[in-house]
């Protein structure tokens, strides 16, 4: 693909193959209208319901035809097999936050996968929705208003010191997390605004799908 598409004043909702909730496609599209499937991610999708924008991918797994013969929907092929459909839709399209569904769950290889590319990109705003959590990368620092009590895990993807923090229960301040060593889950919150500051780039936040505008105010913040 010679140039991104340019969607970034737009918020974008992507389908994955892992299955969703409708709740949560309608909750995610209210929010970033645009709708993309990575590659099969719109198999199943009800086309009389919902209008698909684009798909993106290298079709090996877009098994319905007539999403293909649709001239409706944008079809942008990328050959490359070094990557995943997940991340060629995101260094493929600049938006200005990614709210992904369809891609927790079903199976853990393509999970971990999508895990690693949070990191990747973690320039980007890319919030997974998913039943039962959300999951997000980290900012070094970040703020976000929750209610008091809410489970609140971080697991680190490389070496990060946790530099200071407030409104947690257990505090992280100059903890060295490591994936092999010490992770952060399980955590909560014990006021209602919580900051966190970190080393470095690499972790993961995990809070509960009730949560999902607290974070979207967040990252508007």
């Amino acid at each position: 693909m010679s140039k991104k598409l340019n969607l970034r004043y737009q918020s974008v909702t992507i389908i994955g193959g892992a299955g969703f909730l409708l709740m949560d496609l309608e909750d995610c599209l209210t929010h970033g209208s645009t709708l993309i499937s990575a590659d099969g991610g719109a198999n199943n999708l009800d086309k009389t319901k919902y209008k698909l924008d684009y798909i993106i991918g290298d079709f090996d797994s877009l098994s319905n035809e007539n999403l293909r013969k649709n001239g409706e929907v944008k079809l942008i092929e990328i050959k490359e097999q070094e990557t995943t459909d997940f991340e060629k839709c995101l260094y493929s399209v600049d938006a200005a936050t990614y709210f992904c569904i369809g891609f927790i769950g079903r199976r853990s290889d393509h999970f971990l996968s999508v895990c690693s590319t949070l990191v990747k990109y973690h320039y980007k705003r890319v919030i997974l929705v998913g039943a039962y959590d959300i999951i997000f990368h980290l900012p070094k620092t970040f703020e976000i208003e929750l209610p008091l009590g809410t489970r609140l895990s971080l697991f680190p993807m490389r070496h990060i010191i946790g530099v200071s923090d407030s409104g947690l229960q257990w505090s992280i301040a100059g903890l060295e997390f490591e994936p092999s060593k010490r992770i952060g889950t399980s955590n909560a919150t014990v006021k209602k605004m919580v900051k966190i500051t970190l080393s470095n780039n690499g972790m993961l936040c995990i809070i509960p799908r009730s949560c999902f505008k607290h974070v979207i105010e967040a990252f508007r913040n």
